[in-house]
């Protein structure tokens, strides 16, 4: 059996590591490392606790104050309950590109159900949404061409 001498490494404190922090351990800023001190992000902490709604409007007040990190940090820490854990759901924003593709991407499996089906739009995207994914493919490179053609794409 091989034994090593090499110490564990210790693992880097995340985001999610210091809004835990802040929400149920809550940990005064002058005991916290200097890397987690160095962590603390008010704009990201305040889009993580904001996509709880009972929270959206205080943070909305607290980002036009230009606070340091550590009364961002005590503030935070005095705002959220530590009786509860929360579930902040934080949604990335997707880039105006992929936004476009998805629509037209949308658009031509709306169209295509419509031509193979004979249906309505209304009714092709209710037939989407039980759709299976390989259905959708094979519908999508049948009518691909003839959709970009019709569209100018």
């Amino acid at each position: 059996m091989k034994t090593s001498n090499a110490e564990p490494e210790e693992k880097k404190t995340s985001l999610y590591d210091m809004i835990l922090l802040a929400e149920s351990i809550k940990t005064p800023w002058k005991d916290l490392t200097e890397e987690q001190q160095k962590m603390w992000n008010p704009f990201m902490v305040n889009r993580f606790v904001s996509s709880r709604p009972e929270y959206t409007q205080i943070i909305s007040m607290l980002s036009k104050y230009n606070l340091s990190n550590e009364d961002h940090y005590n503030f935070i820490c005095g705002l959220i309950d530590p009786r509860r854990k929360h579930y902040f759901d934080y949604k990335a924003y997707k880039k105006k590109e992929q936004k476009k593709e998805d629509e037209i991407d949308e658009k031509l499996l709306i169209y295509a159900c419509c031509q193979e089906y004979e249906i309505g739009a209304r009714e092709a995207k209710m037939y989407l949404e039980q759709m299976p994914l390989t259905v959708k493919i094979a519908l999508k490179e049948k009518w691909e061409e003839k959709f970009k053609f019709e569209k100018n794409l």
